[in-house]
């Protein structure tokens, strides 16, 4: 679920801190992002404080909203989905001793493209 996906994340998440949640995305054979690229295949939502110049949403979702509407394949995801994610994917075998020692819902189908390209 996580191995080989590139994954950003925006807002604040409940469970874990940014840092500790790009930890368990490498542990498990993903590649954590600050930023939504054209590479990006996840996107995890956390809470976000709605403000007069954004809206709903953040600058990051606004971007892979955009980056859906020309075609590319990012999913958005909630915090819930993403701890599901984490704690149904492998660790990478040499990354096991790690974890031991260090261990510490979006929907698509509600975007509109209208006007987003």
């Amino acid at each position: 679920m996580i191995k080989e996906k590139h994954i950003a994340i925006t807002g604040t998440l409940a469970f874990y801190k940014r840092e500790e949640a790009f930890f368990q995305i490498r542990i498990r054979g993903g590649i954590p992002q600050d930023n939504v690229t054209r590479e990006t295949d996840i996107l995890v939502v956390g809470y976000y404080r709605k403000n007069s110049i954004h809206g709903d949403k953040s600058n990051k979702q606004i971007l892979a909203e955009r980056y859906i509407c020309q075609g590319i394949p990012i999913r958005i995801i909630g915090e819930d989905d993403f701890l599901y994610a984490v704690w149904n994917t492998a660790l990478l075998p040499e990354e096991e001793e790690v974890k031991r020692e260090k261990q510490p819902s979006v929907d698509n189908k509600t975007i509109s493209c209208e006007g987003a390209l």
